[in-house]
């Protein structure tokens, strides 16, 4: 029995430990290493806002270019921000309107790939951040 429920275990650390990807042309986007927090509601929001911590790599026709960490930040009902480190000292922010399911950085809009969780929002945030660097 306790070598079935350390099985299980060990099964479930390994699902939990994988990363995540998403692709787009060149471009294959990873996350790994989540880890998620609740933030108190703030600016009298009753909104029980949303942390998720953890690493993005990005890679261009299989050569990985960036690999750093992020933040996203859910405060409110309609919109998220996604922090993505671009070195020790500084980040790039992408945010993210629930109603037209667009990513903006910049004051450029970008239509997000996957929707479903906020780790798909996350995964499709930092795909338009590797397309954005190339435009710029």
């Amino acid at each position: 029995m306790k070598k079935l429920l350390t099985i299980c275990l060990l099964i479930a650390t390994a699902c939990t430990a994988t990363a995540q990807q998403l692709s787009s042309g060149i471009y294959t986007v990873s996350i790994s290493k989540l880890t998620y927090s609740d933030v108190p509601g703030m600016f009298g929001n009753n909104f029980p806002g949303k942390q998720i911590k953890g690493i993005f790599t990005i890679k261009k026709g299989g050569v990985q270019t960036a690999s750093q960490e992020f933040t996203y930040l859910q405060l409110f009902e309609t919109s998220a921000t996604l922090h993505l480190n671009f070195d020790e000292t500084s980040s790039n922010a992408l945010t993210y309107d629930f109603d037209t399911k667009k990513f903006e950085i910049e004051d450029y809009e970008y239509k997000a790939k996957k929707t479903k969780t906020k780790e798909d929002l996350i995964l499709s945030g930092v795909l338009v951040y590797a397309q954005w660097l190339d435009e710029e």
